[in-house]
Parts: structure tokens; C-alpha cells; sequence
């Protein structure tokens, strides 16, 4: 059972009327006109996400009225576990199971507090988990959320290559997946971007190779960028750029996590999540701006700037992806600033060639309220990552476009361009939000398992 739920009756539970914006004068006609004279008296207003504890005539809380949309949010109750204390709530509305169990993945995504180093000084309420919840659901998206969210937050110092293998290993073992970690001397010989970028940092770099095999099933790779700390390399960044960097594993976090559902679910289909994890610091093993590396897929690339080390890692390992040929292939990367300054903090970029999949994906994701803007993989920008002494540049000659250009060098190494989808996203929040609190965040998760389920099950 998880924190702040609970699965059996108890004698002071208190009644979380749900009720639907313009149905409140409805609702009201069942209840003592007190009820009523209390919500004038509060000049409460029929707005959604809006609650008030209403009392009995002996002072005791009668129950807690919340309005909800029409079509109900998975945030319209997030809130209230964080803003009411020791509590124990049992929903009360005209609700379907499925409006329910979004209430609950609401609620429990809204008890997420990052608490490992800070002595816990909060307690929030708690609620039923009625017969009508479909818990299994609930418990895999909170769960798999928390797993992200503790991922990204984890500071570098105590989250390094070696430790986010520990937590793949974890996720592994207990799901019965085959897992290898390619370090050392065959990580140089056989991916030697991945290699190059981490070598510098006293923390080896590796490759993290998770398999979960059904034979003859639909064959899904996810590649999760792992950049345990990006200090920008040589090419460093400034102090506030680099503030954040414990975040640049997001992709990874992401992956990982949406590994998880896909095997507490069960989905039909063959899995492989690569990782490749790194540092990207200063040392003497540093690569400098000008090098030339030559990739497993045997181009070669010219590096413009140490600070693009995330396609770097990534190409490599979309080229061994490319060997099963997978019916399709996820990449997900907290990539470029330059998504960032074109959509905002909050919605991720996607890019993908196939517009069937998108169409797909953005239905998923919109119905899990896990949004995205689509970008273009413009071809004439193509351009704007040639190199004159080697195939491409890891940098874009030009400040625009930067997301684009980007999502363009990752697609030169992918074989089957049609089965690819690249996934630009932030993996952190910059403002407080119902459920959504400062800090990392696992951008898509839903959605992209929406997406999995229903287009492979």
C-alpha cells in the first residue's frame, strides 16, 4: 500500500464530495439548507479546482465539496492532500471507475515530496481506494513517476554512472530482465562516442543494456540520454546554466520508468532500453572542440562544442538499436535549451518523420493530459550541422533552430527513419503546480505508456 491511501472502511472517515462545475445547486437540493447559507457566507464560487470543508452543526467537519470539470482532470484533486492535514477521505460523486482512478493518480502524484535529505516535517490526508478504482493502474503511474522524479532529484554527488546502474539493476532483477553494462575497454572499441564524452570523469562511462524478450512480439527500443552531470564539458557553462544539470539523466529516468510500466503491465512487446551514462566534466582525458570522433555507425563527426554531448551518446546507441531492427525506436533527452526557448519549460518537443505515430501518440497523451507540440525535422536545415573536414558537426553553425538540428543529427543514424520518435523534454519543474511540484518531473510518462499500450495490446 502506498503512503497517504487506504483500502479498508474507518470509522472517521470523511466524505470528498465531488461534484461537476453546474451541477453544484443540484447537488445542494440534497443536503441541509446549512449547507447552502455556509457557502454564501464563504462567497464560495463554482470554479474548478475550488474546495471548502464544510462543518456540522456541532463544529465537526460534515465533509470536503470540490468542484471538477466536467471532463475530470487527474489534477482536480491533487492539491488537497497537501493543503488539508491528517485527514482520511472517501470519495462521494456521480463518478465513473475510470473518473475515480484519475482522482487517485492525482492524489497520490500530489504526496510526492523529495525528503531524502531533509528531515519530513509534513503530513498530508489520506484516501479510500474504493472497489471502483482500478488500483493496479493507479499504483504502476504513481509509482513509476516517484521512481523518475527521485532519479532527476537525486544530487550528482550521490547519482553517478555507477549508482544509476544500481537503480536499472534494481528495476531489472525485479522483472526478471537480462541486463549488461558495457564499460571499460569494449565501451572504447564499440562505442566510442559514449566513450569520449565520459572519459574525462573518474566515474566511468558505460552503456546500460536492458532486454525483456518476448519472442515474435513487436520490437520497442527506448534510448534515454543518462547524463549523470553535464558541467558543458570544456565548452563550460556558466554557473546558472549549470545549476540544474543533475536533471540531464532525465531521458534515462524516463526510460526507466516507462520500462517499469511496461513490464508491471505486462505489455505484448519484445523491450530493449539502452543507457548511455556519463559525466561530462573537465579532466585530462577531456575531448576539445575540433576533435573528430568517428562513431560505431562509422561517421565521423567534428565536434563544434563539448556542450552537444547528449546526441553524441545517443547516436551510438541508436546504432546498436538499428540491429534488431525494431519495429520502433523511443529517444528521450533533456537535449537542448533551444526546445526550451521555443515551447517553455512545460511542453516537451517531439519529433518523428511518421505522422501515424504522432497522430497516435498525441491522442494518448492528450487523453493522460501529457502534452506535447509537435517540431519539424525541417530537411534544408540539414545544412546547418556539415562539417568541412568530417560528416557532420555535433554543433549547428547558426543559434536557430537549435531542437531541430538536433533531432536531424540523431536521425542520420537511424536505418529505418519511418519507426522513430525523438522526445525533447525538460524532465523538471520551474513553478509549483497541483501534483506537480518543484523539481524533477517525468515528462510523457503517461502518455508514452498510453501509447505503447494501446497501439502493441
Amino acid at each position: 500500500m502506498l503512503p497517504y491511501f487506504f483500502d479498508k472502511q474507518v470509522s472517521n472517515s470523511i466524505p470528498l464530495w465531488v461534484v461537476k462545475k453546474g451541477n453544484l445547486n443540484d447537488w445542494l437540493s440534497g443536503y441541509p439548507k446549512s449547507f447552502a447559507t455556509w457557502l454564501n457566507s464563504n462567497d464560495f464560487k463554482e470554479v474548478n479546482g475550488n474546495f471548502i470543508v464544510i462543518p456540522k452543526p456541532s463544529g465537526k467537519i460534515a465533509g470536503l465539496l470540490v468542484i471538477v470539470p466536467k471532463k475530470i482532470s487527474i489534477w482536480s484533486i491533487a492539491e488537497i492532500p497537501t493543503k488539508i492535514k491528517n485527514q482520511c477521505f472517501v470519495i462521494t460523486g456521480k463518478i465513473t471507475s475510470e473518473e475515480e482512478t484519475r482522482l487517485l493518480i492525482g492524489w497520490g502524484l500530489g504526496t510526492y515530496r523529495f525528503d531524502q535529505y531533509k528531515k519530513k516535517n509534513f503530513e498530508f490526508s489520506s484516501i479510500y481506494i474504493s472497489k471502483k478504482v482500478d488500483w493496479e493502474k493507479a499504483k504502476r503511474e504513481i509509482e513509476a513517476t516517484f521512481l523518475v522524479r527521485n532519479l532527476v532529484n537525486t544530487p550528482a554527488n550521490d547519482l553517478g554512472p555507477g549508482e544509476f546502474e544500481v537503480s536499472a539493476k534494481n528495476l531489472s532483477n525485479d522483472y526478471n530482465a537480462d541486463i549488461e553494462t558495457i564499460i571499460g575497454n569494449e565501451l572504447s572499441i564499440n562505442f566510442p562516442t559514449i566513450n569520449t564524452v565520459g572519459e574525462a570523469s573518474y566515474r566511468a562511462p558505460r552503456l546500460i543494456d536492458i532486454k525483456w524478450e518476448k519472442k515474435n512480439k513487436p520490437k520497442v527500443v527506448l534510448i534515454g540520454k543518462s547524463v549523470c552531470f553535464d558541467s558543458g564539458g570544456l565548452d563550460i557553462k556558466s554557473s546558472i546554466g549549470m545549476r540544474k544539470m543533475k536533471k540531464d539523466m532525465g531521458g534515462g529516468a524516463i526510460a526507466l520508468g516507462l520500462a517499469y510500466m511496461i513490464m508491471d503491465a505486462g505489455l505484448n512487446l519484445d523491450l530493449r532500453v539502452l543507457l548511455p551514462t556519463v559525466e561530462n566534466v573537465i579532466g585530462s582525458k577531456a575531448y576539445k572542440p575540433g576533435d573528430i570522433i568517428k562513431t560505431k555507425s562509422g561517421i565521423t563527426v567534428e565536434i563544434g562544442n563539448t556542450d552537444a554531448e547528449g546526441r553524441l551518446i545517443l547516436a551510438d546507441a541508436i546504432t546498436e538499436a538499428n540491429k534488431r531492427n525494431p519495429d520502433l525506436i523511443i529517444s528521450i533527452a533533456t537535449l537542448t535549451g533551444a526546445a526550451r526557448v521555443a515551447l517553455g519549460a512545460e511542453l516537451p518537443a517531439v519529433f518523428s518523420n511518421n505522422e501515424e505515430l504522432i497522430s497516435e501518440l498525441k491522442i494518448n497523451c492528450e487523453n493522460q493530459e501529457d502534452y506535447f507540440w509537435q517540431l519539424p525535422l525541417w530537411k534544408d536545415y540539414e545544412k546547418h550541422i556539415e562539417s568541412g573536414v568530417a560528416d557532420l558537426s555535433n554543433s549547428g553553425n547558426t543559434s536557430f533552430a537549435g531542437a531541430i538540428t538536433a533531432a536531424l543529427f540523431l536521425l542520420k543514424f537511424v536505418k529505418n527513419k519511418k519507426d522513430f520518435i525523438h522526445i525533447d523534454a525538460y524532465s523538471w519543474n520551474d513553478r509549483a503546480q497541483a501534483g506537480r511540484p518543484i523539481g524533477g518531473e517525468a515528462s510523457l510518462l503517461r502518455g508514452l505508456f498510453s501509447f505503447l499500450q494501446n497501439r502493441y495490446n
